[in-house]
C-alpha cells in the first residue's frame, strides 16, 4: 500500500530507533508514522517488536496478526507471536502457531522450544520435555531449551536429572540467574537442604527472581521445620505475589502444619474458585476436610478433567482424575474410584511409555557385581574405621517406610533423612555418573579402595546437605534394595531393615498414588514387576549375607503390635529405650512423601488390608502377580 513520504520516514526513523535498543522511541515513532498514513505490513512488525521489548504484550499481539493479515506469516512473526501469546497465557492458541511452524520446516528449534513452552503452560510435561528434547537435537547449544528442559525434570520429580543440566548451565553462564534459581529448586527435591537454602539465599534480594527464590526458600523451611521463618517469608510478600497461587498454597500447609484448618480450608477455596485447574488442590482440599466435594464442587472438578482430555492436556488429565478417585474413596463409591484410578494411571502411562526390560537390564547386572566374597574383600579397609553406622531401610514404596523412618528418627542418637539421594550423590563423585543404574561395567570395577570413597563421599553428602553425622542417619531410599550390596560394603557397621507388607496393599497402594517419579507405578503389570523386582533382589541379599545382617519386620506386625516391635527394632539398631519413640507424630516434621498425612495423624492402622475392599477390580494385578511368582493372597 503506498504510504506518504512523511509516513515512510518516520518508518525508517522507528526502525532504527529499535535497532539501536530504544524501543519506547521506537514506539512513539510508529505511533506518529500510523497518524501519517502508515499502512505497511513493516510498521506494525516494528510497533509489534517495540510493544514485546517494552512487555507490552496484547499490542504487540494485535500488531503481530496486523501485520500477518497484510502481507503474510513470515517465520521471524510466527515465532515472535506464538512468544507473545505464550507470555498473555494462550497456550492453546501458542501451540497452533509453533505446530505449523513446524509443519512447514521441522529444523526450527524455536519453534520446537515454544511447542514445549506452551504445552509447559498446560501442564503437559512429558510432552513438553520431549519438545524441549527435539530444540536440543536440533539446537545442541540452546541454553533456554536446556533450563526448560531440567524444569520439567523438576515437574516429574527427577531432581537428579536436573542437576545435571542446570549445573552445565551455571558452569557455562555464571551470570545467569533463572538456573541459579532452579537449582536451588532442585536441590531441595533431592534433599540437599543445606546446599538450596544457601543458593536460594543469595538470590532473595534480586530485583528479577528475588519472589521466586523467597517462595522457594519457603519450601526449604517448610521441610526443615523452620516454621517461623516460613512464616515470615509468607507474611513478607507483597499484596500481588499473595494473590498467586503458589504463595496461597505454601498458606495452606503452613496453617495445616500449624492446626488452623478453617483458615487452610478457607484459602484453598478461594483460590480454587479463581483458580480451578490446580488438580492438587482440589485433593488438598479433601484431605484437610476429611470429607468429599460439593455437588457444584464435583462438577466443577469432572469440568475441569473434561477440558484438560478436550485440548489435550493429557498429564492434567491424570491428575484431575486421581483428585475425582480421592473424592469417590471419600464417599465409598467403589466402581467410580476404580474407574477414576485407571483413567488417571492408563493416561500417565501413555505418556510415559517406560521400558522395564531395558531398566532390569542395568539394574540385576549392576546388583550381582556384589556377591559375598567381594562385599568382604571391599569392607575390609571400612570396618576399622570408628564412623557413624547409618540404618538402611530396604523397601518398596507404600510399606510403610515412612513410619519406621520416623520411629527410628525421634532418637536422640538417630536423625531422619528420608530418601535423600547421598548414595547418587556419592556414586557421581567417585565415577561421573548420576544414576547408579546407568553403567553396569561401573560396578565390576570397583575395589576396596573405590568402596572406601563412595564411603567419604556419602558421608560428606549427608553433612552438607545439613545432617548430623555424628549421629546414626536413617535412610529410606526406596531404592536401597537395588544396591544394598554397595551399602554394605561401604558401611559394614550399618543396620538393614527388610521392611515388607502385604503385596497386595503394596502393588495396589503404589497404583493408587499419583506418583511423579515411581514411573512403574501407572500399570498394574509394573507394580507387580516391582514387588517381584524387590522380592528377587532380597533373596540375592540373604543368599550373599547371613540373615542376622537384616532386621525383618512386617509392617502389619508393627502396627497391630506396636511397643514390643518399637523395642526389637531399637534393639537390633543399637539405640536406647526411649518412648518418644512412640509419639513419633509429636517430632518436628521433615516429611514430605506421600505418607506425610498418615504421619501427621499417628499410628496408620486403616492401611492395613485395604486392597480386599477393591478385590472385585483387582484380578488384573493378581493375575500380573503370578506372572512374576508371586502369590498375591499369602501375608
Amino acid at each position: 500500500m503506498n504510504q506518504t513520504p512523511k509516513a515512510q520516514v518516520l518508518v525508517r526513523q522507528a526502525a532504527s530507533l529499535l535497532q539501536q535498543g530504544f524501543s519506547q522511541k521506537a514506539q512513539q515513532a510508529i505511533n506518529l508514522a500510523f497518524q501519517q498514513g502508515a499502512t505497511s505490513g513493516v510498521a506494525w512488525d516494528i510497533y509489534a517488536q517495540a510493544c514485546a521489548n517494552l512487555n507490552q504484550v496484547q499490542p504487540a499481539i494485535l500488531g503481530l496478526k496486523k501485520a500477518i493479515s497484510l502481507d503474510g506469516g513470515r517465520l521471524d512473526r510466527a515465532l515472535l507471536l506464538g512468544q507473545m501469546l505464550v507470555r498473555a497465557g494462550q497456550w492453546q492458541d501458542a501451540a497452533n502457531i509453533y505446530q505449523q511452524v513446524i509443519q512447514q520446516d521441522d529444523s526450527q528449534a524455536k519453534a520446537w522450544f515454544g511447542l514445549g513452552e506452551s504445552l509447559l503452560g498446560t501442564k503437559d510435561v512429558e510432552r513438553a520435555l520431549r519438545c524441549f528434547s527435539g530444540a536440543l537435537e536440533r539446537e545442541p547449544d540452546f541454553p533456554e531449551a536446556r533450563q526448560r528442559l531440567a524444569v520439567c525434570f523438576l515437574e516429574k520429580g527427577e531432581a537428579l536429572k536436573a542437576l545435571r543440566l542446570l549445573e552445565k548451565l551455571i558452569s557455562d553462564f555464571p551470570d545467569a540467574v533463572g538456573p541459579k534459581v532452579d537449582y536451588g529448586e532442585a536441590l531441595r527435591q533431592a534433599n540437599r537442604y543445606r546446599q538450596a537454602q544457601q543458593e536460594l539465599e543469595k538470590l532473595q534480594n534480586h530485583p528479577v527472581v528475588g519472589a521466586l527464590a523467597r517462595r522457594r526458600l519457603v519450601d526449604v523451611y517448610l521441610h526443615t521445620g523452620e516454621y517461623d521463618l516460613a512464616e515470615q517469608f509468607l507474611d513478607g510478600m507483597d499484596e500481588v505475589h499473595q494473590k498467586e497461587p503458589d504463595w496461597i498454597l505454601q498458606r495452606v500447609r503452613l496453617d495445616n502444619i500449624y492446626g488452623r484448618n478453617a483458615e487452610a480450608c478457607e484459602r484453598l477455596r478461594f483460590l480454587l474458585q479463581s483458580e480451578p485447574g490446580i488438580a492438587n488442590g482440589w485433593k488438598q482440599l479433601m484431605e484437610l476436610t476429611k470429607s468429599p466435594l460439593s455437588d457444584g464442587e464435583l462438577s466443577c472438578l469432572k469440568e475441569q478433567a473434561r477440558l484438560a482430555s478436550k485440548f489435550r492436556r493429557q498429564s492434567t488429565a491424570a491428575d484431575f482424575h486421581f483428585a475425582l478417585a480421592f473424592h469417590f474413596e471419600l464417599t465409598g463409591e467403589r466402581e467410580l474410584e476404580f474407574q477414576s484410578l485407571e483413567k488417571g494411571n492408563n493416561l500417565k502411562h501413555g505418556l510415559i511409555r517406560f521400558d522395564f526390560d531395558n531398566y532390569l537390564s542395568r539394574v540385576q547386572p549392576s546388583r550381582e557385581c556384589y556377591s559375598a566374597e567381594n562385599i568382604h574383600e571391599w569392607s575390609a579397609d571400612s570396618k576399622a574405621r570408628p564412623c557413624p553406622a547409618p540404618i538402611f531401610i530396604l523397601s518398596l514404596p507404600r510399606s510403610g517406610s515412612t513410619l519406621v523412618e520416623q520411629i527410628l528418627g525421634v532418637h536422640e542418637d538417630a536423625e531422619a533423612t528420608g530418601e535423600s539421594d547421598f548414595a547418587e550423590q556419592a556414586w557421581f563423585a567417585l565415577t561421573g555418573e548420576r544414576s547408579l543404574f546407568s553403567a553396569p561395567e561401573l560396578h565390576r570395577q570397583m575395589s576396596a579402595e573405590k568402596v572406601e570413597k563412595f564411603r567419604q563421599y556419602y558421608l560428606a553428602a549427608a553433612a552438607e546437605a545439613g545432617f548430623d553425622t555424628r549421629k546414626r542417619l536413617v535412610n529410606k531410599g526406596i531404592n536401597n534394595h537395588k544396591f544394598a550390596g554397595l551399602l554394605k560394603a561401604a558401611f559394614p557397621e550399618a543396620s538393614f531393615i527388610d521392611l515388607r507388607r502385604n503385596i497386595m496393599d503394596v502393588a495396589f497402594g503404589c497404583y493408587r498414588q499419583n506418583f511423579a517419579s515411581q514411573l512403574f507405578s501407572f500399570s498394574m503389570d509394573g507394580c507387580a514387576r516391582e514387588v517381584a523386582l524387590f522380592y528377587d533382589n532380597m533373596a540375592f541379599w540373604y543368599n550373599q549375607l547371613p540373615a542376622q545382617e537384616f532386621h525383618s519386620l512386617y509392617y502389619e506386625t508393627l502396627v497391630n503390635n506396636f511397643e514390643p516391635q518399637v523395642r526389637e527394632l531399637l534393639a537390633y539398631c543399637a539405640l536406647s529405650w526411649d518412648p518418644r519413640c512412640l509419639e513419633f507424630q509429636r517430632a518436628k516434621g521433615k516429611v514430605s512423601t506421600a505418607s506425610i498425612n498418615q504421619v501427621s495423624q499417628g499410628l496408620f492402622t486403616q492401611g492395613v488390608a485395604r486392597w480386599k475392599k477393591y478385590e472385585a477390580y483387582l484380578g488384573p494385578m493378581m493375575d500380573a502377580l503370578r506372572s512374576h511368582g508371586l502369590e498375591p493372597l499369602r501375608d
